[in-house]
């Protein structure tokens, strides 16, 4: 492909993609409310990624409150000292020192948490919250706020790094400017202190901020529960005077919640901005039904009135989940977002910049000095032209379009008072003028460009003719940034536009379609693909013409595989739609589908991601078309490579339509054709040398388990039956049956069998000698996750079969564990065994205490080993641990015998945790302290007292109204896991003194 040809490509395709964006860019700047896709939401201030991903990750992925969320992004933020104005390290004050400020808000309770001036303590944010969490007050300043985070087991240490000291040190050589005194003497433009008050006053001007003196991370948020927080922390103004305290930890300045209305938060020149208390404001605003923009912008505008060239953002949210920001005094404010239909994406507000009279449109202030005599001769050549046809304005539009003044011209012909015509031009010129004279346009000026083409295809209401200009100039912009980088990889970036477009399906389904016939073929495909996300399944205007585009119009011997490849992935992408609208798309596409699994390797993993999405979806519908599928998969799975995940994929669509088979007679046909060929091979496999085939073996357990993960009914026997030999096979082999990969497949498989089967108490008994086998030859974690599943399982069976298979597999883990501490071994090396043992015993106390007391001889050694494993540092061992032992301890009467005898040497363990030299999360031992101060309290203060007399480092800071407070909590394990922290701080603070 020619470099002229391979860039035409390039901007016809990223045309249509933003003309797909176009129809969304309103949402995203003031997102709809009511919806679930709504929440959780958070907005940050700057673009600041990490600490973004990380809030949206504990907000979403792990469903915790927006006040988890915004401690964690802003403690990340101080940890990476991002961009140097927030955490330690960073914007020295004169006297070379970092000191932080930090707010934390929940809008449900209306409370708050602030610390000011905080000196040598790096977490910030974090000492807030304990602020709001464990005091009355809202804020703490300076050295006091420093004691009280010691107090709650921060450490002390220093703020300074060798780059801010070198920062202080060469403010000082610059004379110690820029600075913030005023009407002192000497003169603080020309000179250091110590200054002192002056009888002259000065003009009382207030230096302009710059982004990089004021980035305040803030965040605001709604979590999945809609509640709603905000947080700031900063390290404040670079240089400031010591002592100074900014907007920051100021509720109602720096940042504000309320549940009934939205939150706010502020960034910028902190000094004059909490003069207004923007943030308040802003949610006031929003209260008095205002959305998050309009808000955002009154509080800028209130400031703005007072002092034009302030340098500051705002960003909001409401209770609806709407969403906006304003600022002034820069080109524009960026801005992160996050909620389940975006994910995070960064976004950008025009600002009103120094000296503009209006806030949030888009200003180059070198570029609007012209007077109004080009954009009104135009206006009246634009007329002359369409109204008459004059030749002679034709041809000097075209001059003019070619001009350099076009590029500061134009911007005032696109406002939406003129005519359309006016704006068409004006469109037009846009996208020539980066089209044929891209050169003309300094690299400064690009970011500034972008914003201006972006806030333009903004607007509301646009004609159709002058948007589809506007993007083609935003299309060509993009491409002539991109090409100049890299002109041979248009492909990555379309898929990289591809992953950050946003679409609003119905606008941008009917742009597609105008556009169609214009774009490569490739390139539609992937444009449809991309709208599937939020395309709902009630449609149905649009995505039926295009289906039956893809499936009838395009001659797909005529193209290379990749269109076919891209057809099964859009065809994939649009399953649900597809199982909502079956007739008459759902037999066409699956003819496709099969079409790109027979093709070739370069089309069938495709086809089969589309074959597994179209078989999850459109299951009560797939019947007439079953068994000519099986077939072909069937003809397809013995080209697969068995490491990729084109089989799994393929063992997957075979369940699924197995299952819809009329008939167990014919489900069995199709079995052998597609789990007998996985049989076969492992069995062929087996025969082969272990490190050869190791790979193969555990690639076709695994399709095993895709099929017993989606297969239902009575066929389910059947399938174990076949992998029942392969199970013997491998455990009676010698060297298979030590090998860590193959064991873990295999009873990973024999797990997943269970769910498959119809009776499994009945069905699943030959598990269990292959099970005990397996362990006596190599005791494997993964067969001791199966027996946790086969005790639930038999635990009640009336034969009690299970009973002989626990006892023999925990005697010989237990034997192991004495074997380890005899010869004074690391226990720790088999903590992945531990766990998984630990597991079973705390499954077994929950579920069926009993069980245990039929081998009551190894009761003992089985509490020794919770001990033992509750010392380990490996997290996951310990919490398993904790949670056998705390189960055991509370089912009295069954094991109450046995926890007096271990009970000293229990709580000797946990002190020992508490108060030892190695970190430890303390979670699992105030979990097992928890349930012996409910079943044993007597017994506990006791033990409790002897081992602090083995304890002495603990013992020193422990008084005996510490004891008791211990003791006290009998129902709240964060409680007590909270008291634990602490004395654990307190004693290794101690040990380091």
């Amino acid at each position: 492909m020619s470099e002229a040809a391979g860039r035409m490509r390039l901007v016809s395709f990223v045309g249509i993609l933003l003309l797909l964006e176009v129809c969304s860019l309103n949402a995203i700047d003031e997102q709809k409310l009511g919806s679930p896709d709504s929440f959780p939401l958070i907005v940050i201030t700057w673009n600041y990624t990490d600490a973004t991903k990380k809030a949206w990750d504990v907000i979403y992925n792990q469903k915790r409150s927006a006040l988890d969320a915004i401690e964690e992004g802003c403690s990340l933020c101080e940890e990476q000292q991002c961009r140097k104005t927030v955490g330690f390290g960073g914007s020295p004050d004169e006297a070379g020192e970092t000191t932080l400020d930090a707010l934390i808000m929940d809008g449900v309770l209306m409370d708050v948490g602030g610390v000011g001036g905080l000196r040598n303590v790096k977490s910030a944010i974090s000492v807030a919250r304990k602020v709001l969490e464990h005091t009355k007050h809202s804020l703490l300043g300076g050295d006091l706020a420093t004691d009280f985070a010691v107090n709650m087991g921060f450490k002390k240490e220093s703020l300074q790094t060798n780059e801010s000291k070198e920062m202080w040190t060469q403010w000082r050589a610059n004379k110690c400017q820029p600075n913030f005194w005023r009407n002192v003497v000497p003169d603080p433009t020309t000179a250091c202190g110590p200054y002192r008050a002056s009888d002259v006053e000065e003009d009382g001007s207030t230096p302009v901020g710059s982004e990089e003196n004021h980035d305040t991370i803030a965040i605001v948020a709604i979590d999945s529960q809609t509640r709603i927080a905000a947080g700031t922390s900063t390290n404040g103004a670079k240089h400031k005077i010591p002592g100074r305290i900014g907007d920051s930890p100021i509720a109602g300045a720096g940042a504000y919640a309320d549940q009934d209305a939205g939150a706010a938060a502020g960034t910028g020149d902190g000094d004059i901005m909490m003069r207004f208390l923007p943030s308040f404001l802003a949610v006031e605003e929003m209260r008095n039904g205002a959305t998050p923009s309009a808000a955002a912008k009154k509080a800028i505008n209130r400031i703005a009135q007072h002092y034009p060239n302030f340098f500051g953002g705002v960003i909001a949210l409401n209770r609806k989940g709407e969403y906006g920001a304003a600022c002034n005094g820069m080109a524009a404010f960026p801005y992160y977002v996050a909620n389940p239909t975006l994910g995070p994406k960064l976004l950008a507000v025009q600002c009103k910049e120094h000296g503009d009279t209006d806030t949030g449109n888009a200003v180059n202030v070198s570029c609007e000095t012209l007077g109004m005599d080009y954009a009104t001769v135009i206006d009246d050549a634009v007329r002359q032209f369409y109204s008459a046809g004059n030749n002679e304005a034709h041809s000097w539009l075209l001059q003019v379009q070619a001009s350099p003044e076009a590029w500061q011209f134009v911007w005032q012909l696109l406002d939406p008072s003129k005519s359309y015509e006016v704006q068409f031009f004006a469109a037009t010129t846009l996208h020539a003028k980066i089209s044929k004279q891209w050169n003309e346009v300094p690299e400064a000026e690009y970011p500034v460009l972008r914003e201006r083409l972006l806030n333009s295809v903004r607007r509301p209401n646009i004609p159709l003719c002058i948007l589809i200009k506007l993007c083609q100039a935003l299309a060509a912009f993009v491409a002539s940034v991109y090409s100049a980088e890299n002109r041979e990889q248009d492909r990555s970036i379309v898929d990289e536009l591809l992953d950050m477009l946003p679409y609003d399906s119905p606008s941008a389904l009917e742009l597609l379609l105008r556009v169609l016939s214009t774009l490569p073929i490739e390139s539609t495909l992937h444009a449809f693909k991309a709208l599937s996300e939020s395309v709902g399944t009630q449609e149905y205007c649009y995505i039926p013409a295009l289906i039956n585009l893809i499936i009838v119009h395009i001659p797909y011997h005529l193209y290379p595989e990749e269109v076919l490849t891209c057809a099964c992935s859009t065809l994939g992408a649009y399953a649900e739609w597809i199982g909502e609208h079956p007739e008459p798309w759902l037999e066409k596409v699956l003819q496709l589908v099969i079409q790109g699994l027979t093709r070739g390797s370069t089309t069938a993993p495709f086809a089969s991601m589309a074959l597994k999405d179209l078989t999850r979806e459109c299951g009560p519908y797939l019947a007439p078309y079953a068994p000519s599928i099986l077939h072909t998969i069937s003809q397809t799975l013995p080209n697969v490579e068995p490491g990729g995940g084109e089989g799994l994929r393929l063992m997957y669509a075979a369940g699924k339509l197995l299952n819809v088979l009329s008939s167990m007679e014919e489900q069995l046909v199709h079995l052998e054709a597609t789990l007998g060929l996985c049989v076969t091979k492992i069995k062929e496999l087996l025969g082969q040398p272990l490190f050869t085939a190791r790979l193969g073996v555990t690639n076709y357990l695994k399709m095993v388990t895709m099929f017993f993960s989606t297969i239902e009914g009575a066929i389910g026997r059947a399938v174990l039956d076949g992998v029942l030999s392969v199970f013997n096979q491998i455990v009676t082999h010698p060297e298979w049956s030590q090998d860590n990969a193959t064991l873990e497949a295999m009873h990973m498989c024999a797990q997943r069998s269970l769910s498959a089967l119809r009776q499994p108490e009945i069905e699943a008994r030959p598990l269990l000698l292959i099970l005990l086998t397996s362990y006596k030859i190599w005791p494997h974690p993964a067969a001791l996750n199966l027996l946790k599943q086969l005790v639930l399982l038999f635990g009640r069976d009336p034969d009690n079969i299970v009973s002989p298979v626990l006892a023999e597999m925990s005697s010989l883990t237990l034997n192991g564990v004495k074997v380890c501490r005899s010869v004074q071994g690391d226990l720790s090396e088999w903590s992945d065994l531990m766990e998984a043992y630990m597991g079973v015993l705390a499954q077994i106390c929950k579920k069926n205490a009993r069980l245990l007391l039929q081998i009551p001889d190894q009761i003992p050694d089985m509490l020794q080993c919770g001990i033992a494993c509750l010392t380990l540092p490996e997290t996951a061992t310990a919490k398993a641990a904790g949670h056998f032992l705390s189960h055991a301890i509370v089912q009295s009467p069954h094991l109450q015998t046995f926890i007096q005898p271990i009970g000293q040497e229990l709580v000797a363990a946990i002190l020992h945790c508490v108060g030892g030299a190695v970190p430890h999360n303390l979670e699992p031992h105030a979990e097992v302290l928890l349930a012996l101060n409910k079943t044993c309290p007597e017994w506990t203060a006791q033990w409790l007292r002897a081992g602090l007399e083995n304890q002495k480092n603990l013992a020193a800071v422990l008084q005996k109204e510490d004891v008791t407070r211990i003791l006290r909590e009998k129902t709240n394990r964060g409680r007590l896991c909270d008291v634990l922290k602490e004395f654990s701080n307190q004693c290794h603070q101690k040990t380091d003194i």
